[in-house]
């Protein structure tokens, strides 16, 4: 159980969308990532049994990194029209599933999931943060776990990631994943690693000198191919840590989920023609059945 759940919002819905085989309503609207989204909440949910739960979402890039370097991201398709038009709706019946949603302009809400729950961690909360994005790495400990997706060709599910798998994972602590990516570059963000250093060269490195300080003071003592590709990238590594490290500056923030409307959740159900989704409310919750009868012979 955890005090928090924390969604990473566009991570999860883009998942969704290209999870779910294309559903559409009778007039062609689609609903795949809405489908997609809100079993996806109610797995989190029954996993993690949260007290609260809110999703983060972009509105426009970061202001900031885009000022650092203006390529960034700058190699990501714009999304999908099919996908675009399900962002209200999933908007809309977050908030009826009693999920606060949090928006901010020209601000990454990977920063701003990042602040909460580190701040809500300080203040002994217990947080989950469920995102694929391996960014979240670095703020991993302590009483904040991240959930990913798990595939095995058996079942896809989500799975806990602590400090000790990330060690498992990578071979380096949680507080290292900003050195490791910056060395080994974020293909999803646009961002180049140093050529001749991979994820193991960067592991054992980051393992034996602790950081990139520790890396470039140490740099004499690794072979001249390498050594001499970290001199000549010292300038893209710092920049990099710009760039992969989260913005934490933001002011306390102060977030409330809203009452679940229980009536408006079902009625957006029938509304986006969802029937199993129906079926799944009714045996989630019993006092359902009457309501979605009603409105279904109306």
């Amino acid at each position: 159980m955890a005090d928090l759940l924390l969604l990473d919002g566009h991570n999860i819905i883009f998942r969704a969308f290209y999870g779910v085989k294309p559903l559409s309503r009778k007039d062609g609207f689609p609903v795949s990532a809405i489908y997609g989204w809100v079993k996806t909440v109610w797995r989190l949910q029954d996993l993690v049994r949260p007290q609260k739960t809110f999703a983060f979402f972009d509105r426009g890039k970061s202001a900031a990194r885009l000022e650092i370097y203006p390529e960034y991201k700058a190699n990501r398709a714009p999304t999908p029209e099919d996908l675009r038009k399900q962002i209200p709706p999933i908007l809309e019946i977050s908030k009826a599933m009693g999920i606060g949603v949090v928006i901010e302009e020209n601000v990454e809400a990977d920063d701003l999931l990042a602040s909460y729950a580190i701040q809500r961690a300080e203040a002994r909360a217990s947080v989950a943060v469920a995102s694929a994005d391996k960014d979240f790495a670095q703020i991993i400990g302590g009483s904040i776990v991240q959930w990913v997706p798990m595939v095995t060709p058996l079942k896809s599910d989500w799975q806990p990631m602590n400090g000790e798998r990330v060690m498992e994972k990578w071979g380096i602590p949680p507080g290292a994943m900003v050195d490791f990516l910056s060395l080994v570059g974020d293909a999803a963000d646009n961002i180049r690693g140093v050529r001749r250093v991979g994820v193991k060269t960067a592991g054992k490195l980051l393992g034996q000198y602790g950081s990139i300080d520790g890396i470039l003071a140490h740099a004499d003592e690794l072979p001249a191919q390498i050594r001499n590709q970290l001199h000549q990238d010292e300038d893209l590594l710092r920049r990099n840590q710009r760039l992969i490290r989260f913005n934490l500056s933001a002011e306390p923030l102060i977030l409330e989920v809203p009452v679940r409307r229980d009536d408006d959740f079902y009625k957006l159900l029938l509304e986006y023609e969802l029937p199993s989704l129906m079926q799944a409310a009714m045996e989630r919750d019993s006092s359902a059945s009457q309501a979605l009868l009603t409105w279904t012979e109306e």
